[in-house]
């Protein structure tokens, strides 16, 4: 796996195959970040459900200004950590939290994010509660999108809270639903 555009454009990002995590493709990642465009540099990104820090650190590399990461998984936090010290990133430029996103995103309240990705597992049927979350606890930011990367065969709702669904976009098996805050 490598980082697809940027500063780092080019770099190996390490990986732990005893790990069960399932990265981003490749291709998904670059066409979340494309059309994301112009809103990744200076940005505020959370990463949810980190696991490699791949996107976070595609994120740094087109010019995000910090990445928080949440991970719940100890060994797979060390892995972004690692891949962090690989490519010389601060860590005050991409902050891990270590626990489960239902307990680390309420003390994240009020912190406001202009991109947020979340890539719960395809097992659980944690992104409906994840955009729940993410409404209540206010960390999207007013021009911000949220994108969830989910199973094609999971669906989501066109609205929860203050979010609504603006597009989904399918890569094989793979849909990433983009959500922005009502006006």
């Amino acid at each position: 796996m490598r980082v697809i555009a940027g500063i780092f454009r080019g770099r190996r990002l390490e990986m732990d195959d005893r790990l069960d995590i399932r990265p981003t493709s490749d291709k998904a990642r670059g066409a979340v970040f494309s059309s994301l465009g112009e809103l990744i540099p200076d940005a505020r990104f959370l990463d949810i459900f980190a696991g490699t820090g791949a996107m976070g650190i595609e994120a740094l590399s087109r010019g995000a200004r910090l990445v928080v990461a949440v991970e719940q998984s100890p060994r797979a936090a060390l892995l972004i950590v690692r891949n962090c010290e690989r490519l010389s990133i601060a860590p005050e430029l991409l902050k891990v939290r270590v626990g489960s996103y239902d307990k680390v995103l309420p003390e994240l309240t009020g912190q406001e994010f202009d991109v947020v990705f979340a890539d719960p597992p395809y097992s659980c049927s944690a992104g409906a509660h994840v955009l729940a979350l993410v409404d209540r606890c206010n960390l999207l930011s007013a021009r911000g999108v949220l994108v969830i990367e989910h199973f094609a065969k999971e669906s989501f709702p066109a609205e929860v809270g203050s979010l609504t669904l603006l597009k989904a976009k399918q890569y094989g098996q793979t849909f990433m639903s983009y959500y922005v805050r009502l006006a």
